[in-house]
């Protein structure tokens, strides 16, 4: 139910993005690199794209490695039962069509570093909340917000970097970044986990949610 829930809710914001509003995007420049590197290029030699590309990473950093630490808290510390588990899980779909339905339709992207930034510090503090509550009302609600916040992350992220990419790039650029958030998410859960059995499942949640520092500033100090 959990997965079914959170699924649907990607989905919903998939349809979504094609809502939007069109936005015209860069012109390839004639005598363009056509290498299946040219995209990878891009987005190394471009600072918005490398921007965008670093809060997708983080954005996929929590997606994957959010969770993890919170089942083990929840049958380890808390010893909650599997129903309780699960229907604090499944908040998470909830807190994507919540994110998908009404808040990406009036966001301002014209001011994306912004909001992307004010997007990564309330999953980062969310993540970190997971760490002290104890509550499974508490937590289904954390939950909620961290999905929330990340499916609109996702469509921040997936709206500027079409505005931004030039047509003759596109393929290439998406590519690359899929490539880069895929490895994160495959070391994130790695990790994540090597780290539980070190440490526990709360300093690996309270560290999650301390990444999210240079994330923001990162996107402070950079210019739409």
């Amino acid at each position: 139910m959990a997965f079914a829930a959170n699924a649907a809710s990607f989905v919903i914001s998939a349809l979504l993005l094609a809502r939007l509003p069109q936005d015209t995007p860069a012109p390839a420049k004639s005598g363009s690199d056509e290498s299946v590197l040219a995209g990878l290029r891009l987005v190394r030699r471009d600072r918005a794209q490398t921007v965008l590309l670093a809060s997708a990473c983080y954005l996929n950093l929590l997606a994957a490695a959010a969770f993890l630490p919170l089942l083990v808290r929840s049958d380890d510390e808390l010893h909650l039962a599997p129903l309780t588990t699960g229907l604090i899980v499944s908040a998470s779909g909830i807190g994507g069509l919540i994110s998908s339905f009404v808040l990406a339709r009036h966001c301002d992207t014209a001011r994306w570093p912004l909001l992307l930034a004010a997007v990564l510090a309330v999953n980062g503090a969310a993540v970190g909340m997971l760490a002290g509550f104890d509550a499974p009302l508490w937590l289904a609600a954390t939950v909620l917000i961290i999905d929330g916040a990340s499916a609109l992350g996702f469509i921040v992220v997936a709206t500027i970097r079409q505005r931004i990419t030039p047509n003759a790039l596109r393929g290439r650029v998406i590519t690359s970044n899929t490539a880069a958030t895929a490895t994160v998410r495959v070391l994130a859960l790695s990790i994540a986990g090597t780290l539980i059995d070190l440490t526990g499942p709360r300093p690996v949640l309270l560290a999650l949610a301390a990444l999210a520092i240079p994330f923001v500033l990162l996107l402070c100090t950079s210019k739409p």
